[in-house]
């Protein structure tokens, strides 16, 4: 866990402080928000798991893997980000 909040601190300029806070900036909200929708998606963690990682509950895992998977259709920015992470992450 540790290895993929460092990939998504300097993918998405933040700290793991950050990520775990309750800071709803959004550069911060958009990582931690990958992070949860990238392990329910790629690690097969539950939500109430992958919630706790990042010091929030299994409701807001599902909104965050149900709001990156409508964000990557449209948004170029974000898939980039996501294929950083993929590469940095070895998937």
């Amino acid at each position: 866990m540790t290895d993929l909040k460092n990939a998504l601190c300097a993918i998405f300029h933040t700290t793991i402080a950050e990520l775990e806070s309750k800071s709803k900036i959004e550069h911060i909200r958009e990582a931690r928000q990958v992070g949860m929708w990238y392990c329910i998606k790629y690690k097969k963690m539950p939500t109430t798991v992958t919630g706790r990682h990042f010091n929030r509950t299994h409701a807001t895992a599902i909104h965050s893997y149900k709001t990156i998977e409508n964000d990557m259709v449209n948004n170029k920015d974000l898939q980039a980000k996501v294929n950083r992470l993929f590469f940095v992450t070895n998937i």
